[in-house]
């Protein structure tokens, strides 16, 4: 979304042609945080012994990658990030911008709540959203459901926005290890997201006002609840050393339902298909 995982949230990014390359390489956007979950589905699969010298467990890494300027953009910049992944007794884990308790662990399974930052969006970020305003950050809540198996992984989330009129969201994993040879191994990951209302007008809709404001002259907009993406991805792993190992992310994304056919994604000012791509390193303590 995800330490390992940190070095591939900067690894969210949009590819698209003729796309221009932005200058702000220091942003965190839902991009990197999306990209980040990603890497870190797939290192629970590739890497399922994660720590266990210690009560506590850190990770620590960098990464680099190209990320979308907003979800649906079809401009992308270059993104340099830390990595943290940091968990006690496979219980509490804080990764990135989330941090999560394990209330049950019975066998394959874990279920328990979480609180994450959830980034803004700003109308400076790229020419298609001039006008529209910004989009504060804020903070989610929810809680999770995740089953992994030594070759498999499957992880649901409900995430509610503290934020007024901000709306709920609904995130879905599925991975599975595809093949392991020597240090060299290789995961598939396939996510969706569904948002209720409120999150698809804050992200893809346009209001009347906005619309009088828009720079780009973007027509009022009023999206329905619904999957808003799918995407699937293939995330390698080189170990290194015992401790020290290479990743590399690459995936392929699609906006669905009105997100999709929102005035910020299409009509020339964004793309609906989108691509994320990066590589990093991670070390163990």
């Amino acid at each position: 979304m995800k330490a390992v995982c940190y070095m591939m949230g900067l690894l969210g990014a949009t590819v698209s042609s003729g796309a221009g390359m932005a200058n702000d390489n220091i942003v965190v956007s839902s991009g990197l945080s999306d990209a980040f979950e990603t890497v870190q589905g797939g290192l629970d699969l590739l890497i399922p012994g994660m720590l266990r010298r210690h009560a506590f467990q850190l990770r620590l890494g960098a990464g680099f990658g190209i990320t979308p300027d907003y979800r649906g953009s079809d401009d992308y910049r270059l993104k340099v990030l830390p990595l943290i992944d940091l968990r006690y007794k496979d219980r509490l884990h804080l990764s990135y911008n989330r941090l999560s308790y394990s209330v049950v662990r019975e066998g394959y399974w874990s279920v328990g709540p979480f609180v994450k930052y959830k980034a803004g969006r700003t109308e400076k970020r790229n020419a298609a959203l001039a006008g529209l305003g910004d989009i504060a950050p804020t903070a989610e809540v929810g809680v999770f459901a995740k089953y992994k198996s030594k070759r498999a992984l499957m992880d649901v989330e409900f995430r509610q926005a503290l934020g007024h009129g901000r709306g709920a969201s609904v995130r879905f994993m599925a991975g599975h290890a595809l093949f392991k040879k020597g240090d060299f191994a290789v995961a598939a990951i396939i996510e969706g997201k569904w948002r209720s209302k409120a999150e698809m007008q804050t992200y893809f809709g346009v209001t009347e006002e906005q619309a009088a404001r828009s720079e780009s002259g973007l027509l009022a907009f009023m999206p329905s609840a619904g999957v808003s993406e799918v995407s699937i991805n293939i995330l390698g792993r080189y170990q290194v050393s015992d401790r020290h190992r290479l990743l590399a992310l690459i995936g392929y994304g699609h906006m669905l339902g009105d997100a999709a056919y929102s005035p910020v994604v299409s009509g020339g000012m964004g793309r609906r298909q989108q691509v994320i791509a990066g590589v990093g390193f991670t070390i163990d303590f």
